[in-house]
């Protein structure tokens, strides 16, 4: 009664490591392509310049001066304080988005109390 037993795992454990590979891959390829799809679809670059205007004149996603008359036009913000707002208006500022700020002409914003 001297029987051994043999039992042979290399064919079932070699399938799941494969496909355990093309798993990961996917997980790759997906965080990837989500991470693309945050970077360039859901973020924004705001301009603040002295010629801009405020919220209300302008969106702040283009570096152009304010025209002068109009609302909700492609132009930059006059001060910081548009892009992330103080409380009585709502902030466009999101994780992700960018704030650049012209300091051409010597220009200065006063940012907090002083």
């Amino acid at each position: 009664m001297n029987e051994s037993i043999h039992i042979d795992f290399t064919q079932k454990h070699y399938k799941g490591v494969v496909m355990s590979r093309k798993i990961l891959m996917i997980a790759v390829a997906l965080l990837g392509f989500g991470l693309w799809a945050v970077d360039n679809g859901f973020c924004s670059t705001y301009y603040v310049r002295v010629d801009g205007g405020d919220a209300t004149q302008c969106t702040g996603l283009t570096d152009a001066p304010y025209p002068g008359t109009g609302t909700g036009k492609a132009c930059a913000f006059s001060h910081p304080f548009w892009a992330h707002a103080p409380s009585k208006h709502p902030t466009k500022l999101k994780g992700g988005d960018t704030l650049i700020i012209d300091g051409s002409n010597k220009a200065q914003y006063m940012m907090g109390y002083g």
